[in-house]
């Protein structure tokens, strides 16, 4: 999944003759943040909400536009390195360009994890198991073999470093199943160290988050 196969058809850029009345209003039905501002298919900048005061909202948004960084994804750049122009940005919005810098669209935050949500093995039923164990000791064929005797298969992984200094790290590891009884057993009958074990989500909300934090933890591995 590319940038371009990502860009809304519900989100347009703001011309700079549009108020900032329009623009608030704009991002308010959109549920975003920010939109940029284009003119002859350039990018100029983008407009903040928050930069927008409600005494300006008769003045036109050139007045407001921020371009100090330019933050933009390629027509071609992977789902991934987009989910980390997003993160590293913090932004609910990222303009889409093609190779000669010509403004294609817009991509939303929330677009982009509805793609996720309907195509990842993150969106899937299954129980999380996170252990710890020094780097030297970690392989993932290893507990491939462990978990495979059982019946059950590793869906996701991913890694970080434990909150102590050191060579400890955490490996958390997303099934194909919630029902983990024997896989347990079998880790703890060779010595893993089983840090936390999450078997359902409490709600939609917080399996969002939780998808959100794992796939940018994945990304970072």
């Amino acid at each position: 999944m590319f940038a371009e196969t990502l860009i809304s058809h519900e989100l347009f850029p703001l011309k700079k003759t549009d108020t900032c009345g329009s623009a608030i209003v704009f991002m308010h039905d959109w549920g975003v943040s920010e939109l940029p501002v284009v003119e002859n298919n350039i990018v100029l900048g983008y407009v903040s909400i928050d930069e927008i005061g409600n005494n300006s909202i008769n003045k036109k948004v050139d007045l407001f536009i921020k371009n100090d960084k330019q933050i933009f994804a390629l027509a071609q750049q992977h789902i991934f390195e987009v989910i980390k122009i997003f993160d590293e940005s913090g932004l609910s919005t990222v303009s889409v360009l093609d190779n000669e810098n010509h403004f294609l669209g817009i991509i939303s935050f929330k677009e982009v994890f509805k793609n996720i949500n309907k195509h990842s093995t993150l969106s899937q039923a299954g129980g999380i198991i996170t252990l710890e164990m020094l780097a030297k000791d970690y392989s993932l064929s290893e507990l491939a073999r462990i978990v495979e005797y059982n019946d059950v298969n590793i869906l996701n992984v991913y890694i970080n470093s434990s909150s102590d200094e050191g060579n400890t790290i955490l490996v958390s590891l997303k099934f194909n199943h919630t029902e983990l009884k024997n896989v347990i057993a079998s880790l703890q009958r060779h010595g893993k160290i089983i840090r936390s074990i999450n078997l359902a989500e409490s709600n939609e909300e917080a399996s969002f988050s939780n998808r959100y934090d794992w796939l940018i933890k994945y990304l970072n591995t």
